[in-house]
């Protein structure tokens, strides 16, 4: 009896052991695409490599290190890319906006229910979300919301044109 549970012990430690390597290699391949940064442990990532107080200090140490404004810092399993230099920030956040505004795909909603081609909160960043963000937003800037309130000033002539410019997009977009 002792044999068996013995036995099964090091059936376990070997499983889990595998299941450890196996996720490891893992890592270690998806970080062969992405930006420098230190090797990450098994598990914990660069956790204990990280100061508990002022981390930006360490990531500029690593930034200088690996000589990239860009660097990737593994939380636990999970790549975070950290930015050190303002103009690599911008360049990234704001000249190629289109690139990383998106939202996540839900499945079940978003795809199997067909919610990516209805709803806005579901649809994917593009095109298609452009036109939904029209229709959502267009019929709460109907003319006849656009009449002054009182102790309220009225829209600009120019607001008026641009927002029944909007809604015949709208409609010829149907």
């Amino acid at each position: 009896m002792s044999s068996i549970i013995v036995m099964d012990f090091y059936v376990l430690t070997a499983s889990i052991l595998l299941v450890v390597v196996v996720d490891y290699i893992r890592i270690l391949r998806l970080r062969s695409k992405m930006p420098p940064g230190p090797l990450p442990l098994p598990i914990i990532g660069n956790v204990l490599q990280l100061p508990k107080s002022k981390p930006w200090y360490r990531f500029e140490e690593w930034s200088q290190k690996y000589k990239d404004p860009m660097i990737t810092v593994w939380i636990r399993r999970a790549p975070t890319i950290v930015l050190n230099d303002a103009w690599t920030a911008s360049e990234l956040m704001d000249k190629r906006a289109n690139i990383y505004s998106s939202r996540p795909v839900f499945q079940v909603p978003g795809v199997v229910m067909g919610g990516d081609n209805w709803s806005q909160t579901m649809a994917v960043y593009g095109d298609k979300w452009r036109t939904l963000e029209k229709m959502t937003v267009a019929p709460s800037l109907d003319e006849t919301n656009l009449a002054p309130r009182s102790g309220g000033t009225s829209c600009s002539r120019s607001s008026r044109f641009s927002i029944r410019r909007v809604a015949r997009l709208d409609q010829r977009s149907l």
